[in-house]
């Protein structure tokens, strides 16, 4: 076991060093080193941690819940990325706790349920053609 560099990080991770070994197109392996860290937070930082998945979660279940209701209003339109930013400015200007959550968390779970949207939708299409 390796100890990160900083040893004021080493309270609450300690890495694991690990060696992969790739061929590259010209045949040569070369070792690449990896390094996987394992987080042991404080009290503090595991209810910050905590914090962030609960926002996360109820900010999820909301834009699903104003997806789903956009989308019985107006069952002929597409829910896209431009639909889904416009839910997601009102329920944040609704609640301003979710302005917690970075950014980039923000964008990742509007992506995901845009995704989930998407494979819905053409699952949807593909049964619809399977069935004639």
């Amino acid at each position: 076991m390796t100890r990160p560099a900083n040893p004021s990080f080493q309270w609450w991770v300690k890495g694991v060093r690990r060696y992969i070994k790739i061929q590259n197109k010209t045949g040569n392996i070369g070792t690449i080193r990896a390094y996987k860290f394992r987080i042991y937070p404080d009290a503090k930082r595991q209810k910050e941690i905590d914090d962030a998945i609960y926002i996360s979660q109820r900010l999820y279940n909301k834009l699903l819940e104003k997806t789903i209701n956009a989308h019985r209003s107006n069952p002929d339109s597409k829910i896209s990325q431009r639909i889904i930013n416009q839910l997601l400015n009102e329920i944040i200007k609704e609640d301003k706790t979710y302005l917690q959550l970075y950014a980039h968390i923000r964008v990742d779970i509007r992506n995901k349920l845009l995704q989930t949207y998407q494979n819905f939708f053409e699952d949807v299409i593909r049964r619809n053609q399977e069935q004639g």
